[in-house]
């Protein structure tokens, strides 16, 4: 069982992608040992809500996101997405080899 399977257990799991001028989503279902897709969708963002990376309008993107969300009947709970940018702050760190189990309870949520 994958790391991911794990985390989303018998629910859905839900991509979010936040771009300057469209909000794109996924929404993935366990099934046995891989995920099907239940659900796509894009919806376009008012010009000037989203700028190089940086929510100028957090009000307007809020409001897309839940027109979103209710338009395609989310209701999972599980939310996967990523953070990029000039103003992340990332840190490499090294770890010792270790079995896949080692591994999950290290990464336990």
């Amino acid at each position: 069982m994958s790391l991911l399977s794990k985390w989303v257990g018998a629910s859905s799991l839900v991509g979010l992608d936040i771009g300057s001028h469209t909000l794109k989503l996924a929404q993935l279902k366990p099934k046995k040992s891989s995920f099907i897709l239940e659900s796509l969708a894009t919806t376009k963002l008012p010009k000037g809500t989203v700028v190089e990376g940086e929510i100028l309008d957090p009000l307007t993107l809020e409001e897309a996101l839940k027109e979103l969300f209710s338009k395609e009947k989310i209701s999972s709970k599980s939310l996967a997405f990523a953070v990029c940018g000039s103003s992340v702050i990332s840190k490499k760190i090294s770890l010792p080899a270790m079995s896949e189990m080692e591994l999950d309870s290290f990464c336990a949520f």
